[in-house]
């Protein structure tokens, strides 16, 4: 799938790459075209620089798989791939090491994995950037072709068996009470089969269990054939199966159902047919993806929302909160890209919005904000970002309040989470999270920053300029029908700002570490510390480094709430190699948040050959930790040093505790 030099976004024929030395890609401009078709040389002129590399020829693109393909086709059909969209989607990721894999988040079902030794994980940090291919697969579905075209056939053919009796009915003899409690009992069969088409599988066999209104369900051939019927469909990677001649009056092909689930199961099915299913996965979840549309700012708007003029006077300052979507990995894993932000810029009156509403999109492990949908007083909907071809996945009722700014959950790829607030002080109120927070840092940055009567609100997305090589130039713009630019559209939020009048920083160079309030304008892990929790924010080394941009904070209960596990503590222990801090208690029922204090658990294992060094402690004998002493080390202030210069690194660590005991 190639880019050309007037914008245009084409799919090429089926080439072969068969000298990596070279890292030449040439395929035939046509798609119909191969590159073994008799007279074929693979001339240079049809070479085309692939994933990272440069354009070649004026041609840049991405790699397909020739069989995956083919499923991508299939799920889109009978409509065409949607190139463009595909193509603008694929540019808004990260790469991986080399330009070899495109960051989806996830472990393209399992053939990923982790590249341990270079890299310990927070749970922010999850992607496929720091990932490579297993060299050995475990499992040999992955070395075979995902189309499965000959087991597809083997199983359709195959003759359906008696399914097995492992239940009995329940009694219908006349006269037999049902249960009142059964809320289904008064409903015909037929609606209750209709209901049950509409569950997922594990679902329908639970309520079976409670309901014997739905016992024959599993009798009904038309709940069985739901299960492949359908994109989101359980089995709706053996496509075949709906497609051959249909024979019976409901359009559905008549087969055993019921005895086709069962065979397809993955206890049943080969390496080939397994590859299709992880594949078929992967797909879906892009189609998904590429569903969302871009809501452009309308003209005239009639309620109180207008856009300020790109000529009009900047308020004091913008309190900004946005990933980091450069720094999934280090340099040496991650390859970048030139990217700026799409900003939609509106001004919106804080009490004039009675329901809030957010477009929700999944990419591997987490789940990001795409798109924000504001109910005006006067009925009105402004969208904004991205919607979902349905309804927004979740809302929030404002009940009348007044807006004063949001909580914000945001990982490295963007906005994971937003949270209204209202008032202030001892008349704060939060709504309920929209979006999944799950285990994104969160900060309350832009949670108290609205005055007056209105807020100025900007969303950024993940928007690139496409790649210089290709010399198209582009403008963006708040109001895209005044200003033609060429973008590349992504499909998630990467920021929330708001502008205030008033700075929220202190002026640069004035050394007071108590204008910086660490706890309201950092980003922190697991969440914003309680009010009650001592930060020692004097001691903290450059404590405005942490009030802008991407730079999480974490911290621990390690001893509990007031110290209440410290009586059990045994043992603390630092590894060096990834700088995680373990506590030991003889108590198993502390939680397991109380027992780490750094890079994620998932690493332990490793950890567990590192050298470290322990520090006994005697708790359930009385034994405190009385002091800990800690040097920062500050590297010469240069162009290769960054943050180290201003926020330094750990040196060593000391921990002294009563009776005597030095670590």
């Amino acid at each position: 799938m190639c880019s050309s030099e007037d914008g245009g976004i084409f799919l090429t024929g089926l080439g072969l790459y068969s000298e990596p030395q070279s890292g030449a890609f040439i395929a035939p401009p046509d798609s119909n075209a191969r590159w073994d078709d008799p007279g074929y040389e693979n001339p240079t002129e049809h070479q085309f620089g692939a994933m990272t590399r440069r354009g070649v020829n004026g041609k840049h693109g991405f790699l397909f798989h020739d069989d995956c393909w083919s499923l991508v086709k299939q799920a889109y059909h009978p409509a065409p791939v949607p190139l463009e969209r595909l193509y603008n989607v694929i540019n808004s990721l990260p790469m991986g090491r080399l330009g070899a894999r495109v960051d989806w988040g996830h472990t393209y079902g399992g053939f990923g994995v982790a590249l341990g030794e270079e890299k310990d994980f927070f749970p922010w940090e999850r992607g496929l950037a720091s990932q490579q291919y297993c060299e050995d697969p475990p499992n040999m579905q992955y070395l075979v072709s995902p189309l499965a075209l000959s087991e597809v056939d083997d199983i359709l053919a195959e003759p359906p068996q008696a399914p097995e009796s492992g239940h009995t009915r329940p009694s219908q003899t006349p006269g037999f009470a049902l249960p009142r409690r059964d809320i289904f009992a008064s409903l015909p069969e037929e609606l209750c089969s209709a209901v049950a088409v509409w569950l997922p599988t594990d679902d329908v066999l639970n309520v079976r269990l409670a309901s014997r209104s739905f016992w024959n369900v599993c009798d009904n051939q038309q709940f069985w054939a739901s299960r492949f019927w359908g994109a989101d469909s359980e089995r709706s990677w053996l496509f075949e199966a709906i497609e051959q001649p249909k024979s019976t009056g409901t359009g559905i092909p008549r087969r055993d159902w019921r005895w086709l689930y069962h065979r397809t199961t993955d206890a049943r099915l080969g390496p080939a047919a397994k590859n299709r299913k992880r594949v078929w996965a992967l797909i879906q979840h892009v189609v998904k993806i590429l569903d969302l549309s871009w809501n452009e700012l309308p003209a005239g708007l009639p309620f109180p929302v207008h856009f300020p003029e790109e000529a009009s006077p900047m308020p004091s300052e913008v309190v900004v909160v946005a990933g980091s979507i450069q720094s999934y990995a280090t340099p040496r894993v991650l390859v970048n890209r030139p990217q700026k932000p799409k900003l939609q810029r509106v001004v919106i009156p804080v009490d004039g919005i009675l329901r809030i509403a957010a477009s929700i999109v999944r990419l591997g492990h987490f789940e990001y904000i795409a798109g924000l949908s504001l109910t005006m007083a006067s009925g009105h909907v402004l969208r904004l970002g991205y919607s979902t071809p349905v309804d927004p996945e979740c809302s929030v009722p404002l009940e009348g309040a007044s807006i004063a700014g949001f909580n914000v959950a945001v990982g490295l790829g963007g906005i994971h989470a937003l949270q209204c607030v209202s008032g202030s002080g001892a008349r704060r109120k939060v709504f309920a999270w929209l979006g999944s927070p799950g285990d994104a840092p969160r900060t309350e940055r832009v949670s108290e920053v609205a005055s007056g009567q209105a807020m100025v609100l900007d969303l950024s997305f993940d928007v690139r300029f496409p790649p210089p090589f290709l010399f198209i130039s582009a403008v963006l713009s708040s109001n895209s029908a005044n200003q033609p630019w060429v973008q590349i559209q992504g499909f998630r939020m990467t920021g929330v700002a708001i502008e205030v009048n008033q700075p929220v920083h202190p002026p640069t160079g004035s050394g007071s570490h108590d204008d910086y309030d660490l706890r309201r304008l950092a980003i922190w892990h697991p969440d914003v510390p309680p009010r009650g929790l001592n930060l020692n924010e004097s001691f903290v080394v450059a404590p405005d480094a942490y009030t802008w941009g991407y730079t999480p904070l974490f911290w621990t209960y390690f001893g509990g709430c007031g110290g209440v596990h410290l009586a059990s503590l045994e043992k603390v222990t630092i590894r060096r190699a990834s700088g995680c801090i373990h506590f030991s208690f003889a108590n198993p029922e502390i939680p397991d948040e109380c027992r780490r204090f750094g890079r994620s658990a998932k690493y332990a294992e490793r950890d567990n050959k590192t050298e470290a060094v322990e520090l006994l402690i005697d708790g359930p004998g009385g034994e405190i930790i009385d002091k800990v002493e800690l040097c920062q080390k500050l590297l010469p202030d240069d162009d290769d040093s960054g943050w180290l210069a201003r926020q330094g690194m750990l040196a060593w660590l000391k921990v002294i505790s009563y009776p005597s005991s030095i670590f």
